[in-house]
């Protein structure tokens, strides 16, 4: 497996995993995701795309995965310290790919670049519905150290 840097040949194999991952979101979740159609996640895609921090997963010259991370600085203020962190945006898998390590290979790869760069921490969100995603996090390494709540008054 190869990880590297996405380029323009790959949106549209990644277009397609953004896709399917929306249609996932939106079926637990419709009162706040909209489905995606393909061209336009390819031209959001297209936007990232010279930006560190775009990679994808390939097996035998195909595109089996891919993640999107931002490397993030916050200054100090009054009650908080500067710090500089890793925000892991998204993150995909071909469905047909699943449970062969190339989401533990991407996260590796992350893992590694915030080492280089040293940065300590990654973080990400992943939402209550998702409980496979919950349990792939957990098993890479990461841990919750908090959550967000809300209260819907017009149900």
């Amino acid at each position: 497996m190869l990880i590297r840097n996405a380029n323009e040949d790959d949106l549209s194999i990644i277009a397609g995993l953004v896709v399917e991952t929306q249609k996932a979101h939106v079926a637990a979740c419709p009162m706040r995701y909209l489905p995606i159609f393909l061209k336009d996640a390819k031209l959001e895609l297209l936007e990232r795309l010279n930006s560190p921090g775009f990679i994808v997963a390939e097996i035998d010259g195909c595109v089996v995965g891919y993640a999107v991370y931002n490397l993030v600085t916050t200054e100090q203020t009054k009650i908080l310290r500067a710090r500089q962190y890793c925000y892991l945006q998204r993150i995909g898998v071909d469905i047909h790919q699943r449970e062969a390590g190339i989401g533990y290979e991407l996260i590796s790869y992350v893992k590694n670049e915030c080492c280089r760069l040293d940065i300590d921490d990654i973080e990400l969100d992943v939402w209550s519905f998702n409980d496979r995603g919950q349990k792939f996090f957990e098993k890479v390494g990461f841990e919750s150290y908090g959550f967000k709540m809300k209260a819907s008054h017009n149900k």
